[in-house]
């Protein structure tokens, strides 16, 4: 506090000061009161912003779903054939090295 105030509370008596105080007080809280509703404000506009973001990633899955349950389900018989001609493959190879080995 500078001077000049200290000087101005103590010309006040005791309960002008206390008065002052709660002055001072009630427009402390009525500002915080005013941020917390800003926030509020921000909180909802948030929260609603998610909703909508939330909603449209839902519809998209399900607008995607399908394509990639056709994909899996392309990959896993991609992944049968390979088995097979990885089988295949094998059994040639072991009955080419059993033919060399027969002849020689």
């Amino acid at each position: 506090m500078n001077e000049d105030t200290t000087q101005d509370l103590n010309r006040l008596s005791f309960e002008e000061r206390v008065l002052a105080e709660f002055a001072a007080m009630h427009s402390e809280i009525a500002a915080m009161r005013a941020d917390i509703a800003v926030l509020h404000k921000v909180y909802f506009r948030l929260d609603e912003r998610l909703s909508t973001l939330e909603e449209k990633v839902d519809r998209r899955l399900q607008e995607t779903r399908p394509i990639w349950e056709n994909v899996l389900a392309e990959v896993k018989h991609a992944n049968k054939k390979l088995d097979i001609l990885a089988a295949a493959t094998l059994r040639d190879v072991n009955l080419i090295r059993y033919a060399r080995q027969a002849y020689h």
